[in-house]
């Protein structure tokens, strides 16, 4: 964690700095994971799957 390729997000919970990972980190995924019980709402969905034009800047309920 020291040399920034690990990134914790609470104790137990950690996940790649950007230059490391493979894949992109949907949002989405850390945030349901670190906060127990959680939704995320219809429009972030529509949003987030460019589905409507909008775009939101909110983060995920």
């Amino acid at each position: 964690m020291k040399q920034g390729k690990v990134i914790g997000l609470r104790r137990g919970m950690y996940t790649l700095s950007e230059t490391y990972r493979r894949t992109p980190v949907i949002p989405a995924m850390p945030a349901n994971a670190l906060y127990r019980p959680s939704y995320f709402s219809g429009l972030w969905a529509l949003v987030h799957y460019d589905l409507i034009p909008e775009r939101w800047s909110g983060s995920p309920a």
